[in-house]
């Protein structure tokens, strides 16, 4: 485990941030209210004070928003600790760019619905999701979609 001192951390979650709060202690903010920060750093106008996430460049998906934590972590650590311990700590995965000519194997797996009379007056999830078995013999079918290829 790993502890830092901090005076503050603020964990959010919702589908709008509340920043007018933020100026009152001198943090500038964007005409659409979103906290205005230096794209290279992370940084705001207040030194030390960092910013990331949707309260920085508005609604993301799941995986820009991981992505862009994982950027703004290794930056604000880099900052914090005066020395580069990101890539130490998390190693960068190197996948091979040659794309298999056919699926390694598997079939598309179905995944289970809830009943359509099940599905009224609750918050129940619609799609099931997948067995251990079936997400396993899913993953067989890949065709490595992180394959960058130039068609040109």
């Amino acid at each position: 485990e790993i502890f830092i001192k901090s005076d503050a951390v603020v964990f959010t979650i919702g589908n709008s941030a509340d920043t007018l709060f933020l100026s009152t202690y001198g943090i500038t903010l964007k005409k659409n209210g979103l906290i205005l920060t230096d794209h290279q750093t992370s940084g705001t106008n207040k030194k030390n004070i960092y910013a990331g996430g949707d309260v920085v460049t508005g609604a993301a998906t799941v995986t820009e928003a991981m992505a862009a934590g994982k950027r703004w972590a290794q930056i604000i650590d880099k900052k914090l600790m005066n020395e580069e311990r990101f890539t130490a700590i998390f190693p960068p995965v190197l996948f091979e760019q040659k794309a298999p000519l056919l699926p390694m194997g598997g079939s598309r797996q179905k995944i289970k619905k809830l009943p359509i009379k099940n599905r009224a007056n609750n918050f129940n999830e619609v799609e099931c999701g997948l067995t251990n078995k079936g997400a396993d013999t899913e993953v067989l079918r890949c065709l490595r979609c992180d394959i960058q290829t130039n068609t040109e």
